[in-house]
């Protein structure tokens, strides 16, 4: 609670430093949205899904990354990780993706039924 409230006044890279050593990934992906460096934000979140992923956060920070692979890289998380909620993030992310792709890459996996 304290970064959320005072995170301007914080040195941000010092702070990442030492959540990164603490494994404070949650905490880490907060600092990186907060710093705009949010490819690193939703690479924390794939890394250590299993301590601070939530679709929710996942589907805000995604949309704000500056590396358009970050979109398929989520895909491919989603289509491991947490396959029946794919949909929803390709719907949220449908402006931004190239369809042929994302086809493709849903096909080769053969998850098409995931996808409406």
């Amino acid at each position: 609670q304290h970064i959320k409230d005072y995170w301007s006044r914080l040195n941000i890279p010092k702070l990442l430093h030492s959540c990164r050593e603490n494994q404070k990934w949650l905490e880490g992906v907060h600092l990186y949205s907060y710093y705009s460096q949010h490819d690193n934000a939703v690479e924390t979140l794939m890394d250590h899904s299993a301590v601070c992923w939530s679709h929710d956060l996942f589907k805000k920070t995604v949309h704000q990354v500056s590396n358009s692979e970050m979109f398929y890289k989520a895909i491919e998380f989603y289509l491991q990780e947490q396959p029946l909620l794919l949909n929803d993030l390709c719907m949220d992310l449908a402006g931004k993706l190239d369809h042929q792709r994302v086809t493709t890459m849903i096909k080769r996996r053969e998850r098409v039924p995931l996808i409406k």
